[in-house]
């Protein structure tokens, strides 16, 4: 599929008689260079170009082996606009709205901070990349100009991104499954799961399920998807992707500890957004020491670790008063949530997957690895005594992505 803009690497394709970018995702059929001028005018910006000095995962890269550490930004970027123009196109929207789609996909992360969702720990709640980009764009006088030359609105832009409108719900759903996570996903499997005991994540890779951007229809005011199973694999991929590597045990203790060694800390706003990963690691080393920088951006150092966990959520202020002490702090970190409300062509109608009976075993077994993951931490910093050796057996490394944490109460 093509579209007036991104043209598809094939075997004949000439990478002479162009000079990229290139858009590939190695072991999917995502092949794509993006060659129209919105492309070019709306990515060489210095805003833009900051994104190139932001990991994808943040600090995630350093916490498993098996997480994605080169991608960034700007890269996921591009990829989401790629699927947002082939959507359209494919579902017959106009220019205007095609180019309000690939705006909106390519600056979705303009104001988004170092580490990405590390970055926003310096004021949890405040520090979102949604609620932070209309101050940012009004900021911009040169993203302002290039939007003028496209006709695009600031105000749309922003309310698009947010997911308002019929453009903005294929780019942030709020319930399902929407271009953003398709981009981030069909990305950060290219570095992930590719030894044991993720064996079944891989199964999942070669399904092909990473091609859902051309089975999304737009019928009678909402987006659909067609390949009900494609579908259903993508989102049990997603779960396990947030149990076993975004949010896995070791992810979740670095960043309770990251919370509260970054409480108090105030970086003027227009100084850390125009940050990129290496401004923060001289901040962080600046203000903490080389040690601690260590401690929370590199696997080679002291690590923390989860020690249990409670599953009722109204004891959170209980068991601080209760656990906490030196090295062990009590967070909760809000769970993912579950995407699974989207609607699906089923037997020539339109439905919501989550109510098909044929699906509900599926769907139950998705839901179940992401509420596993809605729950109160108590994690500890090891001491050099209680190290944990990496060296462990594929059978443990299961045990800790799957979270077989002791928990405190049932």
């Amino acid at each position: 599929m093509e579209t007036p803009d991104v043209k598809y690497i094939d075997k004949d394709f000439d990478f002479d008689e162009y000079d990229g970018p290139f858009v590939i995702i190695p072991g999917t059929d995502f092949r794509y260079y993006p060659f129209g001028d919105i492309y070019q005018d709306l990515t060489e910006v210095k805003e833009f170009n900051r994104l190139h000095s932001i990991k994808q995962l943040g600090t995630v890269g350093s916490s498993l082996i098996h997480a994605c550490q080169d991608q960034d930004r700007s890269y996921h970027s591009y990829v989401a606009a790629i699927m947002i123009d082939i959507i359209l196109t494919r579902n017959n929207f106009s220019k205007k709205e095609r180019q309000l789609g690939i705006a909106s996909a390519l600056y979705h992360d303009i104001s988004i901070l170092p580490y990405s969702d590390q970055g926003k720990l310096l004021k949890p709640g405040k520090y979102e990349e949604e609620s932070l980009l209309e101050y940012f764009i009004n900021n911009s006088p040169e993203i302002q100009e290039r939007l003028k030359k496209y006709n695009i609105k600031v105000k749309s832009l922003v309310e698009t991104i947010q997911g308002k409108g019929i453009i903005g719900k294929l780019l942030n759903s709020k319930e399902g499954i929407d271009a953003d996570n398709l981009s981030y996903l069909a990305i950060d499997q290219f570095c992930t799961c590719t030894a044991p005991p993720f064996e079944d994540m891989d199964y999942l890779k070669q399904k092909r399920i990473f091609e859902q951007y051309k089975n999304i229809r737009f019928s009678d005011g909402e987006w659909v998807f067609e390949d009900l199973n494609g579908l259903l694999d993508l989102l049990k991929f997603r779960a396990l992707m947030y149990s076993r590597i975004y949010m896995n045990p070791f992810n979740r203790a670095k960043e309770a500890f990251l919370i509260r060694r970054l409480k108090g800390e105030n970086i003027p706003l227009d100084e850390v957004i125009r940050w990129g990963d290496y401004q923060f690691d001289n901040w962080f080393r600046n203000k903490f020491g080389e040690h601690e920088f260590g401690l929370f951006f590199y696997i080679s150092k002291t690590p923390f670790r989860e020690i249990a966990r409670e599953y009722d959520l109204k004891k959170l202020e209980q068991l601080r008063k209760e656990k906490e002490k030196d090295n062990v702090i009590v967070e909760y970190l809000k769970a993912p949530r579950n995407a699974l409300k989207n609607l699906v062509v089923y037997k020539n109608e339109v439905r919501l997957l989550n109510e098909i009976p044929e699906y509900a075993e599926r769907v139950k077994k998705i839901e179940d690895i992401i509420k596993k993951l809605n729950y109160i931490g108590v994690f500890e910093k090891a001491t050099a005594e209680q190290n944990f050796d990496f060296r462990c057996s594929d059978t443990d490394l299961l045990d800790i992505a799957e979270g077989n944490i002791p928990q405190i109460s049932r």
